[in-house]
């Protein structure tokens, strides 16, 4: 009868396992819910970034669009002045409106002698020297704004990551607070072997996820 009753109250290494248990459950999920908290706000601001860098860009490829029609434009005019046989209006236009960006791609254009020179691109904008800062810079950003998205997307797993980790410990408080409740040893043997397993997986999360 001794032997019995005895059987149905829990041993001194299970009331060890499971104040131990309930202690690392804790402060592992404390933990993790913390991290993903910190991650979420790091998803935040590179969504953030990501939508501010894209704006940018459209403003840039659209000052480009601008500039590029307006070389466009006094090109034109640079042209016709020139097969009319108006030298000063040519030589105005080349020096007072050619923007600085263009200009020297234009001259570089004009010194192949076009006209007589078959091998010759049929106008500047088809040289490889010709360039748009505005447009360069709109590269520029929309690539940063993939980066920057990259970047949200990484934070966004690691924060489901830590939640995931949260419900691993989580299952071990469950289990563990249970098993205090309970006289049968052999309950409380597999109750604290699954609240262990879920802290135990929980521990693995924590030691492979980035720390911010």
């Amino acid at each position: 009868m001794a032997d019995e009753t005895k059987s149905r109250e829990p041993a001194y290494w299970q009331d060890l396992l499971a104040t131990f248990l309930l202690s690392l459950a804790a402060v592992g999920s404390a933990y993790s819910a913390w991290q993903s908290s910190r991650w979420g706000g790091v998803q935040a601001y590179h969504y953030a970034s990501a939508s501010a860098s894209r704006v940018e860009a459209v403003r840039a490829f659209s000052n480009a669009n601008v500039q590029m029609s307006y070389d466009a434009s006094t090109f034109v005019q640079l042209v016709l002045a020139g097969l009319q046989g108006e030298q000063r209006t040519a030589r105005l236009v080349g020096e007072r409106f050619l923007r600085e960006e263009f200009r020297p791609v234009a001259l570089e254009w004009a010194a192949m002698k076009p006209l007589e020179n078959p091998g010759a691109p049929p106008n500047p904008f088809e040289m490889k020297s010709y360039t748009n800062a505005q447009f360069q810079e709109g590269l520029r950003l929309e690539r940063l704004a993939a980066q920057q998205l990259d970047e949200a997307r990484r934070a966004n797993q690691h924060a489901d990551d830590y939640i995931l980790t949260a419900v691993f410990f989580a299952l071990g408080l469950f289990f563990g607070g249970l098993a205090t409740k309970l006289r049968d040893q052999r309950l409380i043997t597999v109750l604290l072997t699954l609240g262990v397993l879920g802290s135990l997986l929980g521990l693995r999360y924590l030691f492979v996820l980035p720390f911010h």
